[in-house]
């Protein structure tokens, strides 16, 4: 017996054909695309190949194990935490690796951009004997990362339909740990790329200019415990707003300013039965981001800060991440709402929301074009309303204190499209009686197109 995702197959083969069809576009002839009234010369193409290697430290490891009732049935799953220090040996094509192109014709614009990630897995399940035996082989996945069109509708004004970076992200770090993180996992906002209609007004010149956003952009959902599973119903989109200013004296400074904001709510419903009966829960999930970021350039030196704060930032999609985290893991979990009560006088449970402060550093020093230095932190600190979290996990009560510091060397040659950067990095994910500590030394070779 045979299960494979046929639906992940699809979208791999959609986006392969989307590849093929640009290659062959930008192959065409001069006479076929003047016939075809096709641009391809006006398509530039870019790419970035990264090899990540690392050795790994960790005082404990994660995983997720079942738990069964009296006669042996699986009914269900636990978070557990391996006390054995683990070492070991990492190196793979980075998940960031991508390829993509982008043109302009007259006011209009468009981009694609494509990545590579591990995503899809056959499993195979073969009984001898009454045994199950289950296998998985790793399959390499095409990912969309970018795909978009501009409307250039005055000098100032433009319209974006589809997937691009979401207004709220925040961050100038270069850390490489796990995939170029850029201390994303623990100080740093991260809401990665979303499809969304985004309104942009651009002013000023190099030296003196400003920006601002507005963005409807696709919900996230996460669905948390309830009495039972329930179903995610989105009414509203999510709301995104961005502003940016910027000062620029030649090569002696710069400052560049951003604030961002967002929110979104979604309701949880837990239905009586599936004919249309009265609703047997709803729980409305409401989800918010602020924050604001500074980068100062003062010579050969470049300064960055960012700071923010979210209220259910999980359930938003903010990334979280402990890269090999289990959500099961009260340590992640402290960043979802969950049923619970605030106080002990409460005898029905409700939904009860998660708070969180997140904050990151980073100073880059760049002597030379062909050589730089880069040191940075990152801090996450984290509270809960609900009742039981306070009395039975004090270490997450205002006092979940992720912390994260690097530093690394970066080498480039060949006008910077060749990168070699070397790096030492420690992270906390809430110390010895906690989520455990995570020491790396690794090495990104990179080369851009």
């Amino acid at each position: 017996m045979r299960y494979s995702s046929n639906a992940t197959r699809s979208r791999v083969k959609l986006l392969g054909w989307i590849l093929v069809a640009v290659l062959a576009w930008a192959c065409l002839p001069a006479q076929a695309e003047e016939a075809a009234g096709l641009s391809p010369k006006n398509w530039q193409f870019y790419g970035s190949a990264r090899m990540g290697g690392a050795y790994w430290k960790r005082d404990k490891w994660y995983r997720d194990i079942d738990v069964m009732d009296t006669t042996g049935n699986v009914i269900g799953k636990k978070f557990t935490v391996d006390t054995v220090p683990i070492k070991r040996l990492f190196m793979d094509l980075q998940y960031n690796s991508f390829f993509g192109a982008e043109a302009k014709d007259g006011t209009l614009g468009f981009r694609f951009e494509v990545g590579w990630m591990p995503s899809v897995q056959d499993i195979d399940v073969q009984v001898l004997g009454g045994v199950a035996r289950v296998a998985q082989r790793r399959r390499d996945a095409v990912r969309l990362r970018r795909l978009y069109g501009e409307w250039h509708m005055t000098d100032y004004l433009t319209l974006l339909v589809g997937q691009d970076w979401a207004i709220s992200n925040l961050g100038n770090s270069n850390q490489i740990f796990f995939m170029d993180q850029g201390l994303g996992y623990s100080g740093a906002l991260s809401t990665g790329r979303r499809p969304q209609v985004k309104l942009s007004y651009q002013g000023g010149d190099e030296n003196l200019g400003w920006k601002g956003e507005l963005a409807v952009v696709k919900p996230d959902t996460s669905i948390i415990a309830l009495k039972q599973p329930p179903e995610a119903e989105e009414k509203l989109p999510k709301i995104e707003l961005g502003a940016e200013f910027s000062i620029r004296k030649e090569d002696l400074y710069g400052v560049k300013a951003k604030g961002v904001a967002g929110m979104q709510q979604y309701d949880l419903v837990v239905y009586a039965d599936r004919t249309g009966a009265a609703d047997a829960d709803r729980q409305s999930v409401k989800s918010q981001v602020l924050g604001g970021s500074l980068d100062l350039d003062i010579w050969k030196t470049t300064t960055s800060f960012t700071m923010s704060w979210g209220k259910n930032i999980a359930t938003y999609g903010v990334w979280i991440g402990d890269p090999d985290g289990s959500k099961l893991d009260e340590h992640i979990a402290i960043f979802f709402p969950v049923l619970g009560t605030t106080d002990s006088t409460q005898t029905t449970q409700h939904l009860t929301n998660a708070y969180t402060t997140m904050g990151s550093l980073s100073l880059n020093v760049h002597p030379w074009k062909w050589l730089a230095f880069e040191a940075g932190g990152g801090l996450v600190s984290g509270r809960h309303e609900d009742l039981s979290r306070q009395l039975t996990a004090k270490s997450t009560l205002n006092a979940l204190k992720r912390k994260a510091y690097y530093a690394n060397l970066q080498f480039a040659a060949v006008d910077g499209r060749v990168k070699v950067v070397p790096e030492y990095s420690y992270s906390d994910f809430g110390g010895a009686n906690r989520a455990g500590r995570w020491y790396a030394y690794g090495l990104k070779l990179q080369l851009d197109m």
